[in-house]
Formats: structure tokens, sequence, C-alpha cells
């Protein structure tokens, strides 16, 4: 979807200085921004999910709310302007998230065989290649006896976009034989590249959400839990464009 944005609107002085930094203001009024210019502009301004402009950026919302996401399917709710989702919608919506998903970890692993081709890790293993349901997506082999295990998240959005992790992704995060497990975390994901920042160890994060999901009532089982970002460490941000080397941001 794309948007014809009038630049010169001057009642939202917030809104009309980020449309400036987004090439949008100035003598030039009318200029066509796509949704994920608005994505990044509804982000930027921390719009709230009723603003009128955030209704036209619905695209990522119905992808989460595909894959289960509840907040995603409140913040839909609340936007202004969104139209009414159809089954052929969600159908398609869902495709477009596995899309997403799979693009990012091609990006990952182009990543990772120029690391193996630098010498800079031994070896990885594209384990959900093999096997879609495993709890990992990639192991890496730092030596001839460490590993890490690698898992791929990936978003259109920003960064800032919590993500979801499975029941058993978790137990497989808490167990410490396997290394190591890492999220890699993917975002502003398109053809042309995505950006890339890879979560601190995550063992002891797994072990304390386990924890917390045994204290449900008998019966109740959580089959995965969404995350936000912000409340785990990643590293700093790297540059993936397919078929090139990464670059610092």
């Amino acid at each position: 979807m794309m948007l014809l944005v009038a630049a010169a609107a001057p009642e939202d002085r917030a809104l009309h200085a980020a449309l400036g930094r987004f090439g949008l203001a100035g003598r030039e009024t009318m200029r066509v921004l796509s949704e994920t210019g608005i994505v990044r502009l509804v982000a930027e301004l921390g719009l709230p999910d009723d603003h009128p402009l955030a209704g036209f950026a619905i695209s990522e919302e119905l992808q989460e709310a595909a894959i289960g996401s509840v907040a995603a399917v409140e913040r839909l709710r609340r936007r202004a302007h969104a139209p009414n989702v159809s089954p052929e919608a969600l159908r398609r919506a869902r495709e477009q998230a596995e899309a997403i998903g799979r693009l990012g970890e091609e990006l990952v692993a182009a990543h990772l065989q120029r690391e193996q081709d630098s010498g800079r890790i031994l070896s990885f293993d594209w384990v959900a290649e093999a096997n879609a349901v495993a709890p990992m997506d990639f192991r890496i082999g730092l030596s001839e006896t460490g590993t890490e295990r690698i898992d791929v998240k990936t978003t259109a959005g920003p960064f800032e976009r919590p993500f979801h992790i499975s029941l058993s992704e978790l137990r497989e995060m808490a167990a410490p034989a396997g290394g190591p497990y890492r999220i890699y975390r993917v975002y502003e994901a398109g053809q042309t590249g995505a950006r890339l920042r890879i979560s601190d160890d995550l063992c002891e994060f797994g072990r304390a959400v386990i924890v917390a999901l045994a204290a449900l009532p008998p019966g109740i089982m959580a089959d995965a839990v969404s995350v936000d970002p912000a409340g785990i460490s990643f590293g700093e941000p790297t540059v993936l464009i397919p078929g090139d080397d990464g670059e610092d941001a």
C-alpha cells in the first residue's frame, strides 16, 4: 500500500517536523510514502494506535495477528480507519509473515557463510532448513568443541516490535548442554536487506520464564510468550545485505 501524504499540514508540529526528515516537507508538498515509511514515522513519533496515520499501516499488524499475537489484534482493533479483516486477508498475512521469517533466515545464513569464510566461526548448520519444527534455527561451531544455538526472529518493522518465543524454544534455550542460546533479531527486513542485532546468552532468561510459567494453574499451559526486546540485552546493529558483507550500522 502507498499513501500520498500532504506534508504542509501545520496542525501537528511534531508530525510536520518528522515529515521533513522523511523528505516530505518544503516546497514539494506531495510525495508517495510507503507503508514501511509510515510504520517508521508512527514508531518515531510514538503516535497512539487510534491516530489516523497509524490506520494506514496495518500489514505488519495483520502478520503479527496471523501468527497469534494478542497485542497485535488489540492494536488493530484500536486503529482508526483500519478495514475489517477477512479470512482471506488473514491467510495472506500469515503467508507474508512466513515469507518474512524465511527471508530473515536466508539473510542470516548468508551472514554466517561470510563469517565462516572469514574464519570468524568454524562452521554453521541451518537446522530449521532440515527440520522446520526444530527449537532453533542455526547451530554455530565456534571451535572443535564449542557451539552456539541461534533462533532468528524477523520483522519488517522496527527493532522494538515484540517477538514470540515458543515453549519448545524456551525449553531448548534453558538447556545449558548445547552452549549459549542467542536471538538474532532481524528487523526492517526487505528484499534489499535488513538490520541485525544479536542477544546475549539467554539460557538464564529461558529458565526464569519456564519457572514463571510453572506457576500457572494445573491444566493450563502457555504454548508461547511474547517478548519485548527492551527486556533483553542486544549488541550493536549490523546491516545485512544479500550477497554482500555486513557493515556496522
